[in-house]
């Protein structure tokens, strides 16, 4: 009869120490469910840094590359604004030789007109590299346009601007008379003759023969060339803004701010010099229109 207690109070204190034994695996599980938890949000706070990082990053590159387009782009509009500036005194300066050259031969100086000839020749012969300048620029200007987030400048040289570029073709004109009056006269035909194959280098040609015969199609050839050119950049620049979402990740909505809001003070940086430019092509225009009627300043 009295094992029946002590049973009852081994079994009680079993009971205790089981439920005790389970609290105790229940704390111990809560508190690593609690540190897992706090594992879990260190882990997501040092992705979300480690994105925002990334993203700074790549906003600071996009910015950096904004500035390095918009940059050249501008200095390709100065270059080109440069190299137009240059042709109505390449023009001025054939038409002094050709001058020079009439007189040479009214003078029956026979090696002076072919000389002049020659150098107003190389006018021309520096008016079509000019030319090829402005047309490699605005190649060049066109592809970095695609990539400008924001506002984007005008080129600089316009449909009018080249239109005032056919003023090469009075020139151009003016030298196959004078190369005509040598060549119907014997003597100067004969001084001709000798340097016709001469080694030079005008606009590509090899020869003074050449130049002389091709030089005029040749400037029609790059004034076509440089039209084209400024037309295929009015049809690829259709919108004045443009986002550049295939860039940056959608869901970055500040990147395209940040990045368009770079692009706008750029913008501003060079607005005033673009507008120099285009007043300067203006003046340009103006000057070629008189030397194509003839009308010299």
């Amino acid at each position: 009869m009295l094992v029946f207690p002590f049973v009852t109070a081994s079994i009680a204190a079993a009971i205790i120490v089981k439920i005790a034994s389970m609290m105790d695996a229940e704390q111990a599980r809560r508190e690593a469910a609690r540190e897992a938890a706090r594992k879990a949000e260190e882990d997501a706070e040092r992705q979300r840094r480690i994105a925002e990082e990334a993203t700074r990053a790549r906003t600071a590159a996009l910015v950096a590359e904004e500035a390095r387009r918009r940059e050249t782009a501008h200095l390709l509009a100065r270059s080109s604004v440069e190299a137009f500036e240059s042709l109505p005194q390449l023009l001025v300066r054939a038409e002094q030789e050709f001058d020079a050259a009439e007189t040479a031969m009214d003078e029956r100086a026979f090696a002076p007109f072919w000389e002049a000839v020659e150098r107003g020749a190389g006018c021309l012969g520096s008016f079509d590299s000019a030319i090829q300048t402005i047309r490699k620029n605005a190649a060049e200007y066109r592809e970095l346009s695609k990539g400008l987030a924001g506002a984007r400048s005008s080129f600089p040289i316009s449909a009018e601007s080249i239109d005032a570029m056919a003023a090469s073709s009075r020139t151009a004109g003016r030298m196959h008379v004078v190369v005509g009056m040598g060549q119907r006269d014997f003597q100067f035909a004969t001084i001709y003759e000798q340097r016709r194959t001469n080694q030079i280098l005008i606009a590509g040609f090899s020869t003074l023969g050449a130049a002389l015969q091709g030089l005029g199609h040749r400037l029609e050839l790059s004034i076509q060339e440089v039209r084209n050119s400024i037309d295929e950049m009015s049809d690829s620049v259709v919108e004045a803004v443009r986002e550049v979402g295939h860039d940056i990740d959608a869901r970055v909505e500040w990147t395209v701010e940040a990045v368009s809001d770079q692009s706008r003070i750029l913008s501003e940086s060079i607005s005033s010099d673009t507008a120099v430019l285009a007043e300067r092509c203006d003046t340009v225009v103006e000057i070629l229109d008189d030397i194509r009627h003839g009308r010299r300043r």
